[in-house]
């Protein structure tokens, strides 16, 4: 079973803040697991094709080094 990703995970694969990410939930653009009613998972894989078919402006917050979550 693949590893779900935290809002947090996801904003530093794609590069963006939480906002954001929550923003591409609410677009129907990213699917979002809610867990305890509150907190959103993630599927790696949705969030790779989001990342192939998007393209994201740079957020200055995140370093290359930390863009793939383990």
């Amino acid at each position: 079973m693949e590893k779900l990703w935290t809002t947090g995970e996801v904003a530093r694969y794609l590069g963006i803040n939480d906002v954001d990410v929550e923003q591409l939930v609410r677009e129907g653009k990213l699917t979002g697991y809610k867990l305890v009613g509150q907190f959103l998972r993630f599927r790696p894989s949705q969030v790779e094709q989001v990342k192939a078919t998007m393209r994201f402006r740079p957020n200055p917050v995140t370093s290359e080094a930390s863009l793939r979550p383990s």
